[in-house]
């Protein structure tokens, strides 16, 4: 979902960053992410609004994705 107002979408992936991290562990959940923030700066639309690429972990957004 976004708004007019603000460049930053509202998404479900905190709450998938939390399963993950609770569900795997801190190694495992770690590295897990660590592939997702990855496969989303090789060009899979992983990111919010199926959004890809480096450039996305230097957007505005860049924020939300390393604080995961």
């Amino acid at each position: 979902m976004t708004f007019p107002f603000s460049p930053v979408p509202i998404t479900g992936q905190t709450i998938g960053v939390v399963l993950v991290g609770g569900l795997l562990g801190a190694r495992r959940g770690a590295m897990a992410l660590l592939a997702y923030l990855m496969e989303g700066a090789m060009g899979l639309p992983v990111f919010a609004q199926m959004k890809a690429g480096a450039h996305v972990l230097v957007g505005p957004t860049a924020g939300y994705l390393w604080g995961f």
